[in-house]
């Protein structure tokens, strides 16, 4: 298993994903330390590339948990927005199989 701490700024944003092959199976288990912030559990098919994803789900909390089972190749994972001016810290823990879990580059967007 993996367990990250992710610093959120005020008023700022960061996505992680998990890269997976068809098939794979994760759990995982993500709080946020302060007020609620915004969601979106999302994936992308290598095969189709950035414009297809699907939303697993999205809404606003301090926490969720759960598990996916990759239905195709591609990068799994989660978007987070945090609408305070407060930083917060986000621990996520993924556990099972995927090749690798990296922070995605938002400045070009």
């Amino acid at each position: 298993s993996q367990l990250l701490s992710i610093e959120l700024a005020g008023d700022s944003r960061v996505e992680y994903k998990i890269f997976m092959s068809q098939g794979d199976a994760v759990l995982f288990n993500w709080r946020v330390d302060g007020e609620e912030v915004y969601f979106d559990f999302h994936a992308h098919d290598d095969a189709f590339g950035d414009e297809f994803f699907t939303r697993y789900e999205d809404g606003y909390g301090v926490r969720r948990s759960g598990g996916i089972v990759a239905a195709y190749t591609g990068q799994h994972g989660w978007y987070w927005q945090n609408l305070e001016p407060e930083a917060e810290t986000i621990t996520l823990e993924v556990a099972g199989f995927f090749d690798e879990i990296v922070e995605i580059d938002l400045t070009s967007d």
